[in-house]
């Protein structure tokens, strides 16, 4: 074999392969370590809910047409989640791994774009820089959208820059197409590559005609989520319909308290805020209700929002990452980086000034310098924050590596005032950058609290009540304080004892929510659940009401008043209860599940089968759907897809699979199989050693056998 074009290959590229190489391994070491973190295994927020979504797919919803009105998220991210569980199975390592890959690309892309702006050093320079800001790092890890978004972004902006042909101009299209169902904010980058591409022509007309072509391919792909939106929501909604809440959250007299809403009570009151006031429901509708109050306070208070407009451009030059669902610095402590320096955002942000007041000399790097600012708009028209500053800061970085270079060469020519006149502008920005003026640094308790409600999640009780109790300790050192989540962690503490039958340990806490903040709603429905457990009728429904007083519209609050109707087999009560809570909420998978059960007892086959079908598209790892499932099948004597449920759980529920284990004994010792009987209940008793339905089966079976 001649080895010859091979090593001359390489040896061509070499700067590729080492940007591609080390960016791939630093994150590539980083997901291998993390894989093991909880915060990895158990979703939240936003991640969650691209994790469910793509589940449905998978469940045969291919078009998403089930889902419920327009689309509130852009749709891309999901359907790559479910292309790479349908590769790998359930499990997050392979999409996180393929993320891994792409932000890799991604430095690739910039190494690339850098060399054709600048030169080759200067785009080796800015990709290794950005290989090296952590939260590139952290989001090629995260199920969440940059690392998708920002490969598409450069992709089809360096399609469009590599060759004047045809075919590079339909693929840049249809990338770009992409990167729009990913991020729609990315529309704002539309109007420049249409500019480019008639500019860039020998005639006005062929530029013309060409970015026709380019705008016409790139609504094409486009175009099926439009009509999907139009077919399930009866709405004309481009793509998704949760750009008029962000447009709100950071447009508004309040903007340091509404942009820091995180999941939970204060988030989903905050949410349901235009069903509470205007009384709309579907997502296009809130959508308006939202762009409407946004646009209100524009206008009717130009000068408040002229000098928010000056604060976000602080905060977005300020070398603080500003989280969103999760704390960067916090998942930068606990991972395997946490003793290695990572570049601050001060010094890409003042590198990168530096290096487009450089740019600024040849007109051709202005397309890049209109790049960079319109990938940056989204945080000023919107609010900032780390996952939204993410895009802007890989452009960043190639006018930082093309700073790096400047400075580096004019040292070498001994041509000192070139140098040192950028270098000191650029140590200037970087300590007005260290300011961080107006930024309202991360709570300490949010990770600890996102911790405890994944141990939560995970059965994990004692340390959830470890992680609740230091979340607890650390909000009541914040000035002013912060009634609402100190309330919140009291509750969910709570909810913790009751859940392992402490129930004093339970009201304690749940008295002490209401104490600190005495209209929360879900400690009065908590207490309630409390209540209906101690077998008090009477004070269980009256603080259910309580809570419903508080906000009628609490989903919470009216299905837990329909389970506790349910469990008194006040049959007419709950039915009332949880259709309303679908009213309200059509994708809660618990309430379609107690209404499967309530069909069922009332022996309503045909209803029971179909709400908990519902149950599980909107949660496929609900496991107490798949048991009333497997228990309609049992009844109605269709065993074999009984047993395709059980072994169903055992796959997406494991922790909660002992009685699907007995269940699934049991059917095999009727089969006459008593090994595999045997091996089902030594399995369910390994999950839950206290189940006697088990250790009773199991028992008989070997008495048996002797």
């Amino acid at each position: 074999m001649n080895r010859r074009p091979v090593l001359a290959f390489l040896n061509r590229n070499r700067l590729s392969l080492i940007v591609f190489s080390v960016a791939f391994l630093v994150r590539f070491i980083y997901l291998l370590a993390y894989s093991r973190s909880p915060f990895f295994q158990v979703h939240i927020a936003d991640a969650l809910y691209h994790e469910e979504w793509a589940r449905r797919i998978l469940d045969g919803d291919i078009f998403s047409l089930k889902m419920h009105g327009v689309l509130y998220k852009p749709p891309l991210y999901p359907y790559f989640l479910a292309f790479s569980y349908l590769l790998s199975g359930t499990g997050n390592f392979v999409p996180m791994f393929l993320q891994v890959i792409m932000t890799a690309f991604s430095c690739l892309l910039l190494f690339l774009i850098g060399k054709r702006y600048f030169n080759a050093p200067a785009g080796f320079i800015g990709a290794m820089l950005y290989g090296f800001y952590f939260p590139s790092v952290y989001f090629s890890t995260e199920m969440e959208i940059p690392a998708v978004a920002i490969f598409l972004t450069l992709l089809s902006f360096y399609l469009l820059i590599a060759t004047p042909r045809t075919l590079s101009l339909v693929l840049s299209a249809v990338v770009f197409g992409f990167s729009l169902l990913a991020l729609p904010t990315n529309i704002l980058v539309l109007p420049l590559y249409v500019f480019m591409l008639v500019k860039r022509q020998g005639s006005v007309k062929q530029g013309i005609r060409n970015a026709a072509l380019f705008a016409t391919l790139v609504l094409a792909m486009v175009f099926p989520c439009t009509l999907r939106n139009l077919v399930a929501g009866g709405h004309l909604t481009l793509i998704s319909a949760n750009g008029g809440m962000n447009l709100y959250i950071g447009n508004n007299e309040k903007y340091d308290e509404t942009v820091r809403l995180q999941p939970g009570y204060a988030f989903e009151n905050f949410y349901d805020e235009p069903r509470r006031v205007a009384g709309v429901d579907s997502f296009a509708d809130r959508d308006r209700y939202w762009y409407i109050k946004a646009f209100d306070f524009i206008l009717k208070r130009p000068g408040k929002e002229s000098l928010l407009l000056l604060k976000k451009v602080a905060l977005y030059f300020a070398d603080y990452e500003t989280y969103r669902n999760t704390d960067i610095y916090y998942a930068k402590a606990d991972s395997i980086y946490r003793n290695i320096p990572f570049l601050p955002a001060s010094l890409l942000l003042a590198a990168g000034l530096a290096g487009l007041y450089l740019a600024l000399d040849r007109r051709k790097n202005l397309e890049l310098v209109a790049f960079c600012a319109l990938q940056a708009s989204p945080c000023l028209i919107f609010f900032v924050t780390d996952r939204y500053r993410m895009p802007s800061m890989s452009v960043w970085a190639v006018f930082a590596g093309a700073f790096v270079a400047h400075v580096t060469n004019a040292m070498r020519a001994r041509a000192w005032r070139s140098g040192i006149a950028p270098l000191a502008a650029a140590i200037c920005i970087a300590i007005a950058s260290n300011l961080n003026c107006c930024v309202v640094r991360n709570p300490d308790y949010r990770p600890h609290f996102n911790l405890g409600f994944i141990y939560e999640t995970q059965t994990k009780y004692d340390w959830a009540l470890e992680e609740y109790s230091t979340a607890l300790a650390l909000v009541k050192k914040v000035e002013p304080r912060d009634s609402k989540t100190e309330s919140e962690i009291y509750a969910r503490l709570g909810n913790v004892y009751m859940i392992s039958n402490n129930l004093e340990a339970a009201r304690m806490n749940f008295e002490r929510a209401i104490t600190v903040n005495p209209d929360s709603g879900p400690a009065y429905s908590y207490l309630g659940t409390l209540y209906d457990k101690k077998k008090q009728s009477a004070l269980a429904v009256t603080m259910f009401r309580k809570a419903l007083e508080i906000n009628p519209w609490d989903v919470v609050s009216l299905h837990n008043l329909g389970l506790f109707y349910l469990n008194n087999n006040q049959f007419d009560e709950a039915l009332t209860q949880l259709n309303r809570v679908l009213e309200l909420a059509p994708e809660h998978a618990g309430a379609h599940n107690d209404l499967a059960y309530l069909y069922g007892q009332q022996g309503k086959y045909d209803l029971m089968e179909a709400e908990a079908k519902s149950a599980l598209y909107y949660d496929p790892k609900k496991s107490p759907a798949r048991y009333n499932l497997a228990l309609l099948y049992l009844n109605t004597g269709r065993v074999e897809e009984a047993m395709a449920q059980y072994r169903a759980i055992i796959r997406t529920a494991p922790h909660d699979s002992s009685n699907a284990y007995n269940q699934l004994g049991v059917m095999y010792a009727e089969r006459g199989d008593r090994k595999q009987a045997i091996d089902s209940w030594q399995r369910a008793l390994e999950i839950d050693p206290n189940n006697a339905s088990a250790l009773a089966n199991i028992q008989r079976a070997r008495a048996m056998l002797r």
